[in-house]
């Protein structure tokens, strides 16, 4: 007679990690670096105290800044791209040359 058992996600983890074979060593493995990387995301993120939130703030400040920055820079080349990408009588950069050097006197 078989019977079905119910264990919790919870033992599992418990049973995995404490069988002494290869399965059990990949499973500590795999929760070692799961609970590594999840410190350094939760750790490096929220601030602890109000002098590490208004440095992170602070940090962030300056990275809209820069971004910003980046975007006025860019913002010929993008409306450009636009202006290029909905031409619809398109011409090879063969046929720009002939129509343009002519006007250069080259």
């Amino acid at each position: 007679m078989s019977s079905d058992l119910i264990l919790s996600l919870d033992f599992a983890k418990t049973i995995a990690m404490m069988s002494k074979s290869k399965k059990g060593k990949d499973v500590r493995l795999y929760f070692i670096t799961l609970e590594k990387a999840y410190k350094r995301v939760t750790t490096s993120k929220i601030p602890q105290n109000f002098s590490q939130a208004l440095l992170l703030a602070s940090k962030q400040a300056e990275e809209i800044e820069k971004l910003e920055e980046m975007r006025a820079i860019n913002a010929p080349l993008v409306e450009f791209a636009k202006t290029v990408q909905s031409v619809e009588n398109e011409i090879t950069v063969e046929e720009f040359a002939k129509i343009i050097f002519p006007k250069l006197g080259l």
